[in-house]
């Protein structure tokens, strides 16, 4: 298996100290350490600016903001995918802003807008995005409620491409001469980063499985963005959550073995003397106990497979849906994402025995973002079919080796999409308006 270098470090990164590398062990206490302080510092400071920039929930457009506490591939993306259908069918106009990873620096995407009103986007402005945006429009994009609009921009300045969707969508109103009852959600798809913009929720991505195996230390001693490892309990140097969602589990059946991760997770991060069982609140006489909130999710991962079809409209490329029964018997994997072991288990996951499943002959995962390599060509040569993911697609679709594998049939992706399921089923919760507690009310009519 080709394992590109990032992904190997981020796999030392998520070990104790016993199971690394013995020369990333050293490095480690020498090196990493430090700067590990140094960093939770930092972070720490950040952190303050933040919540000094959060804003009480008023009138809209509302603000929400999806991220992860460690290093990706915790499944943010598809949170922020279902976050938007949510709002969407729930009776909102969504704006989604990103900053744009893996976007060619030279070019500035335009804010996008889509709804039965609007133009199909052109060439110009799929080129224009990058991969992860390009995800994200591609899947939110298909079956919009009749009078619902959708906003795409990316950039580091979030406030001013907010400014700039919020001036848009006035002139749009103006010229039309309705005035929508939907109200407006942001989705900001920043990863607890940014200063900039108020927010009014925090929605954090949990991956519970590398809270139970992983130090609390941020990078590059851990594999964390934040928190202090002098912090008792933990959970107090941490961003606090309007709701968790906890990720991913492959199917219902696996939800209490994945809950019992969940239970020590929340142990670890609360430090609790007394495990919390999944779906209750922590016991009083812990000091975090006030920390925890009552809304925790767990993303339920939704898979299928794709035949990538040349097509001439933008961006180039149609998908059709097929069955487990219509892949080929042979196929390679090749993913530039984090965490491709999972990409793996998800593929393998569709089938439904391992007598059914295809014969895996080959595979090249190279970094997150990254560009194709010796090692992907090799595998496009092999004349076998070829399985990715829809975001590297967007990335790769212009390659001549990408093209020839949509023109010969043997181009498949693994798409992956999840939904809300709550992790006590006490949890009632029918709107959004309602989860986040806004004031105004939304047109809830379907």
């Amino acid at each position: 298996m080709n394992l590109a270098w990032s992904e190997y470090l981020r796999g030392q990164l998520e070990r104790q100290m016993p199971r690394r590398a013995v020369w990333f062990a050293v490095l480690s206490f020498i090196l990493f350490l430090p700067l590990s302080l140094v960093w939770s510092v930092l972070a720490a400071r950040r952190a303050r600016l933040r919540m000094r920039a959060k804003s009480p929930v008023g009138d809209e457009p509302w603000i929400v903001s999806v991220g992860n506490v460690s290093v990706g591939g915790t499944g943010k993306s598809p949170v922020v995918r279902a976050l938007a259908r949510w709002a969407l069918n729930d009776g909102f106009d969504v704006a989604v802003l990103t900053r744009g990873v893996g976007k060619d620096a030279g070019l500035m995407a335009p804010i996008l807008h889509f709804s039965r009103h609007s133009e199909p986007m052109t060439s110009q402005s799929w080129a224009s995005l990058s991969d992860e945006s390009l995800e994200h429009v591609l899947q939110l994009q298909q079956n919009l409620p009749s009078d619902a609009s959708l906003w795409f921009a990316e950039g580091s300045h979030r406030a001013e491409l907010l400014a700039g969707i919020l001036q848009r969508r006035s002139a749009l109103k103006s010229q039309r001469g309705v005035e929508s009852s939907r109200q407006m959600l942001v989705i900001v798809d920043d990863g607890l980063q940014q200063t900039a913009l108020p927010v009014h929720r925090d929605i954090v991505v949990w991956d519970p499985h590398s809270v139970v195996e992983a130090p609390q230390f941020c990078l590059p001693f851990g594999p964390y963005r934040m928190g202090s490892p002098r912090a008792r309990p933990w959970a107090l140097s941490l961003p606090r959550a309007d709701v968790i969602v906890w990720s991913r589990v492959k199917s219902i059946s696996e939800k209490n073995e994945f809950l019992n991760f969940v239970t020590r997770a929340r142990e670890r991060i609360f430090q609790c003397p007394r495990a919390p069982i999944a779906g209750e609140p922590l016991p009083s006489e812990s000091p975090a106990s006030a920390l925890e909130t009552d809304f925790r999710f767990v993303a339920l991962e939704e898979t299928w497979l794709a035949r990538v079809l040349p097509n001439e409209p933008a961006p180039g490329f149609s998908l059709e849906s097929i069955g487990p029964e219509e892949f080929p018997a042979q196929a390679s994997l090749l993913c530039g994402i984090a965490r491709p072991e999972r990409f793996a288990q998800s593929f393998h996951s569709i089938f439904e025995s391992p007598q059914h499943r295809p014969v895996v002959v080959g595979s090249a995962f190279l970094a997150d973002h990254g560009e194709l390599n010796s090692a992907a060509r090799r595998v496009i040569r092999s004349q076998h079919s070829v399985v990715t993911t829809l975001k590297d697609l967007c990335r790769w679709w212009e390659t001549p080796e990408f093209r020839e594998l949509m023109r010969s049939g043997r181009l498949f992706v693994l798409c992956l999409e999840v939904k809300f399921i709550p992790e006590s089923g006490d949890l009632k919760c029918e709107s959004l308006a309602e989860l986040f507690q806004f004031r105004s009310q939304v047109n809830n009519e379907r």
